[in-house]
């Protein structure tokens, strides 16, 4: 699983987190390692950018519709 990579919406900054893992880290919780925004962008294999936050992440009992947990 390869690391996922955000894009801060506020200070433009570019960084990679480990796979979510099951107990680990959503991406939504992450905040920008440079200047601590939690308003970002998930960049796909592409380059393609998704929006990334809380109202985009949603869980039913087990499953959760973005990583799988």
């Amino acid at each position: 699983m390869k690391n996922r990579i955000f894009e801060c919406s506020d200070c433009g900054h570019v960084w990679e987190v480990e796979p979510c893992t099951k107990g680990g880290r959503h991406g939504y919780e992450i905040a920008c390692s440079k200047c601590g925004s939690m308003s970002k962008m998930k960049i796909d294999a592409v380059g393609k950018k998704h929006p990334c936050g809380g109202q985009h992440h949603s869980h039913d009992k087990n499953n959760c519709n973005n990583c799988g947990h």
